[in-house]
């Protein structure tokens, strides 16, 4: 577990810790059956350095999320792991479908703890880290670090909440809609609150339809430029994309 007491410096974004993660290309997420990790402060800021922050070049990091599952393929293979990841990986044969599959594999338990996540309720080993953690992500310098969090007042703290929380959401989606779970876990609500994202790369499943399609569209996120389905042999009809036009009439969406 990483401390604060240990650098020469507070500032958490100064600390050779996040100056580390700047020279990568992004952050690894390890999940336990519990996800633990969700529970940490120090966990929860490699997060939202992922998800909240840029590099120099305008660049951001990636974000992957892992956990443990034994659990069979369609292709019949045996694996231990399952990857939420940022994006197409090499095994998903630049295929979104692919990446479907795979993802579908992921724990529904732990999509639920990570849609309702908050960095709010997260703890260190150390108070003085947590304090300084979200202080420094509020902006504040110096012997400001040592203030108490004004948790309620502070709208990065909801925007960091609502990009990791639909995080998860868009990437189980498609899982979510074949086990019925749309609207139970307000998946619409999750993915629409995230004012931050710009693009939304689906493959869904045969059974997305028309009803589907209007969840769909009430859960596009405000500011989205780029959208990207995959409805190939799947039951919507005119009325679905007309839910979804609709939608993004108003939206730099590219589709």
């Amino acid at each position: 577990q990483h401390s604060l007491q240990n650098e020469v410096v507070a500032d958490p974004m100064e600390t050779s810790f996040a100056k580390a993660l700047w020279l990568a290309s992004g952050v690894l997420l390890i999940l336990d059956q519990e996800g633990k990790a969700l529970e940490r402060v120090w966990c929860q800021y490699e997060e939202y350095i992922a998800l909240c922050t840029t590099k120099d070049d305008g660049s951001r990091l990636l974000l992957d999320i892992i956990t443990h599952r034994e659990h069979t393929t369609f292709m019949g293979w045996s694996h231990s792991a399952v990857l939420l990841s940022d994006g197409l990986v090499k095994s998903d044969i630049m295929d979104t479908w692919f990446k479907q599959a795979r993802e579908s594999m992921f724990p529904i338990d732990l999509v639920k703890k990570g849609m309702t996540a908050s960095i709010l309720d997260a703890q260190a080993s150390e108070e003085s880290d947590r304090r300084h953690i979200l202080n420094s992500i509020v902006q504040r310098k110096g012997e400001d670090l040592e203030l108490p969090p004004l948790l309620d007042t502070q709208k990065e703290y909801t925007r960091m909440n609502n990009r990791l929380r639909a995080t998860f959401a868009a990437a189980a989606w498609p899982q979510a809609m074949k086990s019925r779970l749309l609207i139970d876990l307000k998946f619409p609500d999750v993915l629409r609150a995230d004012e931050d994202r710009r693009e939304l790369v689906l493959s869904l499943p045969e059974i997305f339809d028309d009803s589907h399609a209007a969840l769909l569209a009430r859960g596009l996120p405000p500011n989205l430029e780029t959208l990207s389905l995959n409805i190939g042999y799947t039951k919507v009809t005119d009325l679905g994309l007309r839910h979804l036009a609709g939608a993004i009439r108003d939206k730099p969406v590219k589709t």
